[in-house]
């Protein structure tokens, strides 16, 4: 029983973990960043420095809008960006494929929840 209680909690943990990219400059670390939902909300010259995705499974009821807000913003400090732009969110199809050690391919396909942004610095 304390087996299977400690292998669900793994379960509901890997399910509701999230993945973040970044792919762009990075900055020093800043401690505030601001939020904006559309780029002609932001009133200053701005220069983007990157992209940020996060990505988690659309079955994991733990991890909501505001997770993926969280640790996108979370991403932007460790990247020095001033501000975050959200560029949508969508759903998205993973197809992951490996060999068993027969030499069979296994396929799976799930379906994922995935949040864009632009990760922006003031005044450049």
């Amino acid at each position: 029983m304390k087996r299977a209680l400690i292998l669900l909690a793994l379960l509901m943990i890997s399910l509701g973990c999230a993945k973040v990219n970044y792919i762009g400059v990075s900055y020093p670390p800043t401690q505030q960043v601001d939020l904006y939902l559309s780029e002609y909300d932001v009133s200053t010259d701005y220069k983007v420095i990157g992209r940020i995705v996060a990505t988690a499974r659309v079955t994991s009821e733990l991890f909501s809008d505001q997770e993926f807000q969280e640790k996108i913003m979370k991403k932007a400090r460790e990247k020095g960006a001033d501000g975050v732009i959200i560029l949508g969110f969508d759903h998205v199809l993973a197809v992951t494929h490996d060999l068993d050690p027969r030499g069979c391919v296994n396929s799976d396909v799930s379906e994922r929840r995935q949040v864009e942004a632009l990760a922006i610095k003031y005044g450049l």
